[in-house]
């Protein structure tokens, strides 16, 4: 056999190497027509899946397909987290070969069983940012990507029309991670993970960090001690507010670099918010003891009073007072919680904790968009005496 003859041999080897998939035989799955359809699970390289997918897009005039559109950001911003390394793909795409023949497509090598791709194409049901992103990484020649392995489960001969229900199945009845989970999630990733907490501050996700570990300490103060329902917690009638409204809530306060809050330490923090709420209770000693009537220790008192709150710290230190004692925060907030007025649904015009009371009887509960909550907030400041420059 000449050298010629030897290379041709080799590249004949490889190529039906690299088109032997192994796969576990993984069941069937029972198709709309009520027939079998065989179903494998394996590992592929990025290198074969992506130089055989077909990501069947929908085409509305032509009534094919099924595939959204891909979104090009989501796929740079995968692509950059693989290629960092701050991310794997440990869960299976959902693929399937059409022109399935059993005799021709499963084949044993070495007592293994192999799914043989070689000039096949195998269309993607679910995965195909994930697919997409490694094909960008492959394409830019930076690493081996070819060789990353893809775990995947793996449809023998489903028409287009399963594929088109099974992609229904994943996408419209997956539940998301609620907020308060993934702010959970966050806080115990970037407590362990230094270079996770760099990736947050980069993408300006830390203020979520820190505002998770406010409203954990603030679980343990008053007034907000069994207040806040986190992640996993069965509601109970004392809870006001979800720990993802808590922390939404105190945004504004760990983000404004300059501002006095966001530049002391955690516990001065803590202590600020509790003689805040203590100043503001005071005002309105009603809604401390039944706080489930109003409004005040829900989304919109939370969201709105954190907003008002860098205001009254300014005012106190201007006028030589503490941010840590309540009644300073009383003396401040005094005129205008009782000033701020109404209308509610009976055309009754109300003031004081009314406002704040839950339901039609109050008015708090009409500013619960954002938009009304940065109005209700800027009614608040304009109550506010001014700072006096010195």
């Amino acid at each position: 056999m000449g050298l010629r003859q030897v290379r041709k041999a080799r590249e004949v080897k490889a190529v039906l190497s690299e088109s032997l998939v192994p796969v576990i035989s993984d069941g069937e799955i029972i198709g709309a027509d009520k027939r079998p359809i065989p179903r494998v699970v394996g590992e592929i390289d990025a290198g074969v899946l992506t130089s055989r997918m077909v990501v069947p897009r929908r085409i509305h005039s032509e009534g094919t397909g099924y595939q959204r559109p891909v979104s090009k950001a989501r796929v740079r911003r995968l692509a950059a987290e693989l290629k960092a390394g701050r991310v794997s793909l440990p869960t299976a795409v959902l693929l399937n070969l059409r022109e399935y023949e059993e005799t021709r497509h499963l084949v044993q090598q070495r007592e293994q069983s192999c799914l043989a791709v070689r000039d096949d194409e195998l269309h993607v049901v679910d995965g195909q940012h994930r697919l997409e992103a490694l094909k960008d990484l492959i394409e830019s020649d930076e690493g081996d990507w070819e060789s990353f392995k893809i775990p995947f489960v793996c449809l023998l001969g489903a028409s287009e029309l399963e594929e088109m229900r099974q992609f229904h199945v994943v996408n419209s009845e997956a539940k998301s991670v609620g907020t308060d989970l993934a702010n959970a999630l966050l806080r115990e990733r970037a407590k362990t993970d230094p270079e996770f907490r760099n990736y947050l501050v980069e993408r300006g996700e830390h203020w979520r960090v820190r505002a998770q570990e406010l409203a954990e300490l603030l679980q343990e103060t008053e007034p907000w001690r069994g207040r806040i329902r986190f992640e996993g917690e069965k509601k109970q009638r004392s809870m006001t507010i979800p720990s993802s409204g808590m922390v939404t809530s105190l945004k504004g306060l760990v983000t404004t670099s300059a501002a006095y809050f966001a530049r002391v330490d955690q516990e001065s923090q803590v202590a600020i918010l509790a003689a805040f709420w203590g100043g503001v209770l005071r005002v309105l000693p009603d809604a401390r003891e039944e706080p489930e009537a109003f409004t005040l220790q829900k989304m919109v008192g939370a969201v709105v009073l954190h907003g008002v709150l860098p205001h009254v710290i300014e005012l106190i230190r201007e006028s030589g007072g503490s941010v840590l004692n309540p009644a300073d925060f009383e003396e401040v907030l005094r005129g205008p919680l009782q000033e701020l007025e109404g209308q509610n649904s009976d055309m009754e015009n109300v003031n004081g904790v009314e406002f704040w009371r839950s339901g039609p009887g109050g008015v708090a509960g009409g500013f619960s968009s954002n938009a009304g909550r940065r109005v209700l907030q800027q009614r608040i400041e304009s109550l506010l005496p001014p700072i006096v420059v010195r």
